[in-house]
């Protein structure tokens, strides 16, 4: 009886869909390793942040930094905390993208033709721009001190992303200030509030980069599936969180 050496056309067509198979596995395991690489790395950025911006309250009489003040020469919070990093920043208005990668989660893929400076809000009544027009505490900047549940209360978050106004045509950026048009972080916190452990609202959940200065300043859930963010915390502490981990005490400012 002859040996038969070569293999059948079944057994070639059984070999060619485990392989196919085998690939698309290791590709998924590849892609979630990226993903999760990633996430950590933006989670590492808002950790840096933070620390930054303990050091500007330190020189600022414990006030965290605006989140935009307007003028002739307009001054976003990165501006103001660059100092303490050793990075180097400009303008985000600028046409010149030299703000450093620090501020930039590198889970977020520009779009040809445009240039991300900036994916991280800080929380309206904490950061606010410098307003007198606008009722306290979004005419100022906040004091340290004023927050009672450091540990609780966010600070920054990843921010959807656009054309804030006032930036080049070709910006790609996270507004300065993430709570405007949600409802939550616009409200203060009450020990006593029955809602305080409920999940934020649906309308709050808004999970897209318009691309222009429409329907910015939203939480962006960019990891995990686009069902998680990541958030620095007022005691400068960073957790990955998804939509349901997130609970209106933690936008609720501290009155």
């Amino acid at each position: 009886m002859k040996s038969r050496n070569a293999f059948t056309l079944t057994e070639l067509l059984v070999l060619i869909a485990a392989g196919a198979l085998v690939g698309s596995v290791l590709l998924a395991s590849l892609g979630d390793a990226k993903e999760k690489v990633q996430a950590a790395a933006c989670l590492s950025n808002l950790r840096e942040i933070g620390m930054a911006i303990s050091m500007y309250a330190n020189d600022n009489n414990d006030t965290y930094p605006f989140g935009y003040k307007g003028g002739a020469a307009g001054t976003d919070w990165q501006l103001l905390i660059c100092p303490y990093m050793q990075k180097i920043c400009k303008n985000t208005y600028s046409s010149v993208p030299t703000n450093s990668p620090v501020f930039i989660c590198p889970s977020v893929q520009t779009p040809s033709g445009k240039t991300t400076r900036a994916t991280y809000s800080l929380h309206i009544a904490l950061s606010s721009a410098h307003n007198p027009a606008y009722p306290p505490p979004f005419n100022d900047p906040q004091r340290r001190s004023k927050v009672a549940r450091p540990s609780q209360l966010v600070l920054a978050a990843d921010g959807n992303l656009g054309a804030p106004a006032g930036a080049p045509s070709n910006a790609f950026d996270a507004y300065a200030s993430f709570g405007q048009p949600m409802i939550t972080p616009l409200e203060a916190y009450n020990a006593s509030a029955p809602d305080n452990d409920s999940p934020l609202r649906a309308s709050e959940l808004a999970n897209y980069d318009p691309g222009t200065s429409v329907n910015l300043g939203f939480i962006r859930w960019r990891h995990s599936g686009n069902q998680a963010a990541n958030f620095l915390f007022c005691d400068g502490h960073g957790e990955s969180l998804l939509q349901t981990q997130v609970k209106r005490r933690n936008l609720r400012y501290d009155p």
